[in-house]
């Protein structure tokens, strides 16, 4: 059954990186799912032409306004949504947004603990932390070992790139 999903990790340009296994993941144990990712422009880079996501959500940097805007448009939007940063600010985004199923780690603290409805056990002797955030997952299949995360650059990002090699 098709459902959709709402990833957030919305700062910490690093730590979004390393969530891209998640995407990947999801999208491999469940092809037919929408997979919707909420960042903070700061990080969009990281994962702006991820080819395992459907639909990007771009949250505004702390304008009220443009906050209400957002969280309206995409509250009860969502099956699922996966807090992978369980800090304040992404908690009260994941209680916002109203999906039925709010997910976050056992090992998140309040204020963020209370947004969620199910809290996934993390950091059992895995090595890598793209696994400590994979964890967040195993409810749906996803492989733990298929950790390494990914950049996807554009075709003028690499072209940027290529010129600043060739310069040096």
């Amino acid at each position: 059954m098709s459902k959709r999903i709402l990833i957030v990790r919305l700062s910490a340009i690093g730590d979004v990186v390393l969530c891209t296994p998640v995407a990947r993941q999801l999208r491999k144990q469940h092809p037919d799912w929408h997979l919707t990712w909420l960042v903070q422009r700061k990080a969009l880079g990281s994962i702006a032409n991820n080819p395992w996501l459907d639909e990007i959500k771009v949250m505004p940097d702390y304008d009220a306004r443009s906050l209400l805007q957002v969280w309206r448009e995409l509250r009860g939007q969502y099956d699922i949504t996966i807090d992978l940063q369980c800090l304040a600010k992404s908690a009260f985004v994941t209680w916002e947004i109203n999906s039925p199923l709010r997910l976050g780690r056992e090992t998140a603290r309040p204020p963020a603990r209370w947004a969620h409805n199910r809290h996934t056990p993390v950091g059992r002797g895995r090595r890598y932390v793209s696994q400590y955030y994979l964890e967040e997952c195993l409810e749906f299949g996803v492989d733990i070992n298929d950790y390494v995360p990914e950049l996807h650059p554009s075709d003028e990002d690499q072209a940027t790139a290529a010129r600043g090699v060739s310069q040096a």
